[in-house]
């Protein structure tokens, strides 16, 4: 039997599972729903256990983990569900899945066309929440499995398959780090692959190869011991507001780079084949600004486009400012104090403690005499990750995505940030993005849809992936 014939034939009980599964309010930045992230892995492991993984468990994090050493301590954590079918190869290359099935809060629920956990079916796309981001996603890879042991008539997947499901990415990952550094050896694999992201449109297939870390900051400047009158100090004394406002204007440049000391040092440049690629998406400005609250126009680092700034480059940005008076009417006073919130996108491989101090370094440097500066930051930022286009594993990925969907796959970035970065660390794996999400698919919002087509040809891209890898085998685990 073909792959696509099995995936076709299978359709039907797959969402329905998919259905079950996203009747499930696994809502895991809400502690009344803890009781449903739990639900939710229990039903992930039990559709690993029919779909024929040997080994499938259910992992404690934080206080709840054995010993209560693997989160904050005190701080109750979410469970992972985490999944082994070795491949009858041992020398068949690892390959490990990382997905979430915990979702995003729904309100508000006066905005959905039907109930955010009552999956229903619409002109060939399903409506729920979690859907698309990410349990869509994660289950296609099950399907995918089935696919490519009918297909090859095989007891076991090509590849040694691992999956790791985590319950709180929706809530920033607090325990994630730990779970990998506590589970290294049983984790260990030579290869990740990602499918929490999207492509370019339904009908321009494409691959992720890197997305965007951050780092968020907090400055304030502080002057005399209270607000004074202007017309008795104005001019004699600094002001903490004027310190800010020239402090803030100079973290760029006539150019629109960002002036830290060292900021650029580690950023990898994009190569010509990556920016070739790039211009190639049928991107239309004009639109896309309109999507940006109407935005007028287009601006950043100067030679660069804008898919380039957001996606490849490392950017500064002002989240707000406030000091002094700004109540009604005039108040004629040196405030006492200023105060600015910051953030950076980071891109490949640039660190967030090294950004930190070079903001330290930077406000230091610019604050006039007579005022205290303190910077506080958010915590400590999360790493940017990234996946190179030459690589074996994306060059596989690329070529199974192309068989699935009979057409060229081009390459995007995402700005966003996750915890892909902890993965490549911890785990000492390169990434591969592989995913069929949609930007208009709602995630985070009322709506939220996933096009019931494309978790099918997803479903497909993982089979021929797995076919793929393990023919490249040597290539794959030489990266390692």
């Amino acid at each position: 039997m073909e792959i696509r014939d099995y995936i076709e034939g299978s359709a039907g009980d797959f969402f329905d599972g998919l259905k079950e599964w996203l009747a499930i309010p696994s809502i895991s930045a809400d502690p009344a729903h803890a009781g449903d992230v739990r639900a939710s892995a229990g039903w992930l492991a039990a559709h690993l256990r029919e779909t024929g993984f040997p080994v499938v468990e259910i992992w404690e994090t934080g206080a709840a983990a054995e010993g209560g050493e693997h989160g904050q301590p005190g701080e109750p954590g979410l469970p992972a569900v985490f999944a082994h079918w070795p491949a009858d190869d041992p020398g068949a290359p690892t390959v490990l899945v990382y997905g979430h099935h915990d979702v995003q809060p729904v309100e508000p629920l006066s905005e959905w066309h039907s109930p955010p956990f009552e999956p229903a079916e619409r002109d060939g796309r399903l409506l729920a929440r979690g859907a698309s981001d990410d349990k869509g996603q994660v289950l296609f890879h099950a399907l995918g499995v089935r696919a490519s042991l009918a297909a090859g008539r095989r007891g076991a997947p090509p590849v040694s398959l691992k999956f790791l499901i985590e319950g709180e990415e929706e809530s920033g990952s607090p325990h994630f780090a730990s779970l990998l550094r506590a589970r290294r050896e049983a984790l260990g694999c030579d290869l990740i692959v990602i499918s929490d992201t999207t492509m370019w449109a339904a009908d321009v297939p494409s691959m992720c190869t890197g997305m965007r870390g951050l780092v968020d900051a907090q400055i304030d400047l502080t002057g005399p011991d209270t607000d004074l009158h202007s017309g008795s100090f104005g001019g004699g004394v600094p002001n903490p507001l004027h310190a800010l406002a020239a402090l803030l204007a100079g973290l760029h440049d006539d150019d629109g780079r960002v002036t830290l000391p060292g900021f650029y040092n580690s950023v990898v440049p994009l190569t010509a084949a990556e920016r070739e690629l790039f211009a190639r998406l049928p991107f239309d400005e004009k639109a896309w600004l309109a999507d940006a609250g109407h935005s007028l126009a287009a601006s950043g680092e100067a030679g660069y486009t804008t898919l380039e700034r957001i996606w490849a480059r490392p950017t500064a940005e002002v989240n707000g400012m406030w000091g002094g008076h700004t109540g009604a009417g005039g108040k004629t006073i040196v405030p006492r104090e200023a105060h600015a919130k910051v953030s950076f996108r980071l891109v490949a491989h640039q660190e967030p403690a090294a950004v930190a101090a070079a903001l330290r370094e930077y406000v230091a440097s610019h604050t006039p005499a007579g005022i205290d500066a303190a910077v506080t930051f958010g915590g400590p930022g999360v790493r940017p990750s990234f996946s190179a286009l030459d690589s074996a594993a994306v060059r596989v990925a690329r070529g199974a995505m192309e068989r699935a969907f009979g057409r060229e796959v081009l390459f995007t970035r995402e700005g966003g940030s996750g915890p892909e970065a902890d993965l490549a660390d911890i785990l000492a794996a390169p990434l591969v993005f592989v995913a069929v999400g949609l930007d208009e698919d709602h995630i985070h919002a009322p709506n939220e849809k996933v096009e019931m087509a494309l978790l099918l040809k997803g479903a497909e891209a993982a089979a021929y992936l797995w076919e793929g890898l393990a023919a490249a085998g040597p290539e794959i685990t030489a990266a390692q």
